[in-house]
């Protein structure tokens, strides 16, 4: 179980990706239990645990992806979650999907997200960006509840329509439907990824060059003068 990754496990992985269970599930995970309050109240929703144990899974700069209900976001109880989650990681890409993303292979209309992280161990605070993904807002009108980051940024949710409805817990929601059916969500989430991957994937942690690494490669100008004034100029074999 997910939940029994431990040492040597942890910072271990490149990459986790996975369209990961959602519900009111608690997760017993005993390191969990121990660690901190926030951690605690994760593991009381499977989506949630999923996402910091998953990034608990990955290296310093690997990458967790992870289709989810939008219940991560846009619940008002998850502060804590999104806390750690930006705290923990940068931000590659969110994008709300359509609720018919799933029509043609399962015949169930939802709504999820594609969040994409990038784990980053020496991260010392959040970004406004990184702030934003934390916070909730409430309509006033429609009473629906969203993530202030997708609010800024209308253009991260594909679609062709969009309409005031309910959820499946028969709470106010913005259903979004996306008449291209798979193949066109797939074609408009190709090219919002590409751009998001393009301007914030970095690829020297991704690769595991750190900045110390890059500074010993690149020997200065001051170094191999010295290296060279060092060279014995007398290589006879010294008598014995």
């Amino acid at each position: 179980g997910f939940e029994k990754i431990e040492r040597p496990f942890n910072d271990h992985f490149d990459l986790a990706l996975s369209n990961i269970p959602f519900g009111d599930i608690a997760v017993f995970d005993a390191e969990y239990e121990k660690r901190s309050l926030m951690h605690r109240a994760a593991a009381k929703k499977i989506h949630n645990y999923f996402f910091l144990k998953g990034i608990d899974a990955v290296r310093d700069g690997g990458i967790v992806a992870f289709l989810t209900s939008q219940g991560v976001l846009d619940s008002e109880s998850n502060n804590g979650t999104r806390f750690l989650m930006m705290r923990n990681a940068d931000l590659l890409s969110v994008v709300r999907m359509p609720n018919n993303l799933f029509t043609e292979n399962a015949n169930t209309e939802v709504g999820c997200d594609l969040i994409i992280l990038q784990k980053n161990s020496r991260k010392e605070e959040l970004s406004e960006d990184d702030q934003l993904l934390t916070q909730t807002v409430k309509d006033n009108h429609t009473h629906v509840t969203t993530n202030r980051y997708l609010l800024a940024h209308p253009e991260l949710v594909i679609h062709t329509s969009a309409k005031l409805d309910t959820d499946p817990y028969g709470k106010p929601a913005m259903v979004y439907l996306h008449e291209g059916g798979v193949t066109g969500i797939a074609e408009d989430l190709r090219k919002r990824i590409d751009t998001d991957l393009a301007a914030r994937l970095d690829m020297v942690r991704y690769k595991g060059v750190t900045e110390e690494m890059q500074v010993q490669a690149i020997p200065s100008a001051t170094e191999e003068i010295k290296i060279t004034e060092e060279v014995p100029t007398n290589t006879e074999t010294p008598k014995e």
